[in-house]
């Protein structure tokens, strides 16, 4: 996260008969640590030498050091500041809420809140927080021109109904910034509904009234593929496994809401709109004719799954491990890391709906993940 520290704050620490001079002085050392450990980016826009001065017998060696090293980097994080999605800054001129792009914090209030520590990043699998990164921001900082920031924050992880718990336990702990990346889980493109997880997370931020509240938080459901798996670039798809290089080639622009860890369901097929997306799809690759008489004699959803038992299995798959098998390609036995296409995508390797999830992710992700390439030593 960007946090850029309001020339008040700085006033306020070093005028020592100030009302608020210790809530300034601990906001700013919290800040202070959260550069030496290279947490976030910090920056105070309207510093100047004779203020760090004046912060000499107030703060210890260490701490003007670093004061200098943000004031050093003050240009480089004032373009930063138009180019993040979201940013904070720490004031005691408003009160602490979230309004747009800009998170607003007090000094004064909320005084439990770890400055010092990284956003927490929330997501249903642990690996996700990996992908996110090291792949789908990498792309993006490339592409938008920020090579020169790096990211960091704390895993966590909460799958289905558990992620619900976890982000609970995170709003009224009111310690930490996070940003959460959730799966869709629909099963065809405009479909309204959406799996437990996406559904969970909607319903808890859809009933805070207060910005107050969830001022620290930020929540990304994905719309445009079903989930993480349908973001790996087809051309990844293919180099890691060459058998299903036809496959791809003829439906890449299909399969957003495709399951690719375990193919088509059959079981889905009874509900009528997503036998509808899917009979145009795949219309000569599957016995739908089978599929359709079962779809007639049968009344209920359990006696169509025990029919479809009969058909061969849908499995032009690649597996309940691919996400890990894709981020560590050595697992396959049979990957070269210069050739490996993962850790360098260009634009024309992703389809529409995968370029708008990358972007949109990678934008959030970002802003509140980012924090110093070259952190003082």
């Amino acid at each position: 996260m960007l946090i850029s520290i309001c020339q008040d704050v700085i006033e306020k620490g070093i005028d020592v008969n100030d009302n608020d001079h210790q809530y300034a002085i601990e906001a700013l050392k919290m800040l202070l640590m959260a550069v030496k450990w290279n947490k976030h980016i910090v920056c105070v826009l309207d510093l100047d030498e004779k203020d760090i001065r004046n912060f000499t017998n107030i703060l210890s060696k260490e701490e003007i050091k670093l004061l200098e090293f943000i004031h050093s980097k003050r240009q480089r994080s004032r373009d930063l500041l138009n180019k993040l999605y979201i940013y904070t800054k720490i004031t005691f001129q408003e009160e602490t809420k979230k309004t747009g792009n800009v998170i607003v914090y007090n000094p004064r209030t909320h005084t439990d809140f770890e400055l010092y520590e990284e956003t927490h990043f929330i997501v249903e699998n642990i690996l996700d927080a990996q992908y996110y990164s090291q792949v789908v921001c990498k792309y993006c900082s490339v592409s938008n021109r920020l090579n020169h920031i790096s990211l960091k924050y704390y895993p966590v992880q909460g799958g289905g109904a558990t992620i619900s718990d976890v982000i609970r336990n995170e709003l009224k702990l009111k310690q930490h910034f996070c940003i959460i990346v959730c799966d869709s889980d629909k099963k065809f493109e405009g479909a309204e509904e959406e799996g437990d997880t996406a559904k969970g997370v909607k319903n808890i931020f859809s009933n805070l009234k207060n910005e107050e509240t969830d001022f620290h938080f930020d929540f990304y459901v994905m719309s445009k593929v079903r989930e993480i798996e349908n973001l790996i670039p087809f051309c990844v798809l293919e180099q890691y496994d060459k058998s299903k290089k036809d496959f791809i080639s003829q439906y890449k622009n299909h399969l957003s809401f495709y399951d690719m860890k375990i193919g088509l369901d059959y079981k889905i097929l009874f509900d009528k709109e997503i036998y509808d997306e899917w009979k145009t799809v795949f219309k000569d690759k599957i016995n739908w004719k089978k599929i359709d008489l079962y779809k007639k004699i049968t009344h209920s959803r359990e006696e169509f799954n025990e029919k479809i038992k009969e058909l061969p299995a849908w499995n032009i798959c690649w597996g309940k491990n691919l996400l890990k098998n894709v981020l560590n390609p050595k697992l396959k036995g049979n990957k070269n890391d210069k050739q490996y296409k993962l850790y360098d995508i260009k634009c024309g390797d992703l389809t529409n709906n995968q370029q708008y999830e990358w972007d949109e992710i990678g934008k959030r992700v970002i802003s509140w993940c980012c924090c110093f390439a070259n952190p003082p030593r």
